[in-house]
């Protein structure tokens, strides 16, 4: 991690150098990468275990999206299988089958829980 953010910060101030401009960072720091709620995973498990689907439970502790809605509710995240592993590139491909399982998880955990309400 530390190398790649050297190689892109050090890219972009060439860049900038080049165009001119100046450019600063905020690197966020792994203390501010938000676990993924124990509760929450354990509905999403269950909802995958029901539609018989297979799963791996990963660990995370994502940033993005996550870290703003754990300030105002537990949280937890489905990952669908990409082609060839490849994530957040252009080459990122999901089958339709696999993006509709994850929809199916989705929608199971959400009622589920909707049912169970006080983990919030």
């Amino acid at each position: 991690m530390k190398k790649a953010i050297e190689e892109v910060t050090e890219e972009a101030k060439k860049f900038a150098e080049e165009e001119g401009c100046k450019v600063s960072f905020s690197i966020l720091e792994a203390a501010n990468l938000v676990p993924a709620s124990p509760e929450v995973m354990e509905v999403i498990k269950k909802s995958a275990e029901f539609l018989k689907y297979s799963y791996i439970v990963m660990p995370s502790r994502a940033g993005h999206d996550m870290q703003n809605m754990a300030e105002i509710t537990k949280v937890g995240m489905i990952f669908v299988p990409s082609k060839g592993g490849i994530s957040h590139a252009p080459e990122e491909w999901t089958d339709f089958d696999q993006a509709h399982k994850g929809v199916e998880v989705l929608k199971r955990s959400l009622g589920n829980l909707q049912e169970v309400g006080n983990i919030w």
